[in-house]
This record gives structure tokens, sequence and C-alpha cells, in this order.
């Protein structure tokens, strides 16, 4: 699988994180984007307060060459397995929440 560039990781990760954000009976998964830094994250808010009022339900950036993502709390169908599905190559992808580093500059 080719290498997609820069803008192509960010097109496919907009388009993947934003299937998370939505409404259920109980809460409201909203979409943040950053364009700029290139920081992107869906965070659910329960309809009621009270312990665990909000969480980060996935949240990823990219740094050079490489989606990172830094949480992934679905475990149903995780970011990663939507950003394959959708043509990013795994050797593109850091899982940073599982301690997966950034290959440096001479590392694919």
């Amino acid at each position: 699988m080719d290498r997609l560039s820069i803008a192509e990781l960010v097109a496919v990760l907009r388009q993947e994180i934003s299937r998370y954000a939505g409404v259920s009976d109980d809460s409201k998964a909203y979409l943040l984007r950053d364009d700029e830094l290139k920081h992107y994250a869906v965070n659910a808010i329960m309809n009621e307060p009270g312990d665990d009022h909000a969480w980060v339900i996935v949240q990823a950036h990219i740094d050079g060459e490489h989606i990172i993502v830094d949480e992934d709390n679905v475990w149903d169908k995780n970011l990663w397995k939507a950003l394959v599905a959708a043509g990013v190559p795994r050797e593109q992808i850091v899982l940073a929440y599982q301690g997966e580093k950034v290959p440096t500059a001479s590392e694919p």
C-alpha cells in the first residue's frame, strides 16, 4: 500500500473521526477540530451532570507523515481500524495510547 501525503492523511482522519460524533439517549458526542494544528477529537457529554459527565471518545493528530491516535475509548470499532479500512497504511498510524512511538526520520 502506498504511503499517503499529509493532505490525504488529514482528509481521511477528518472523515473517519467525524463518524464518532452524534447523539444517543443519554449523551451527545461532539467533534472538536483544529485544522491549523491538525488535532481532532470527539468528546462525549452526558445529558445529566454527575460522575463521568464528560470524556474523550477518540483523539488523534497528524505528526509529520503519521496519524497519532492519542486516545481511543471505543471497544467495537477502533479508530485505527477505520483508518486502515479507509486506505491509511498501518505503518502511518501510531497508537500512542498503547505506547507506540513516532518513527524518527530515518525509520519508515
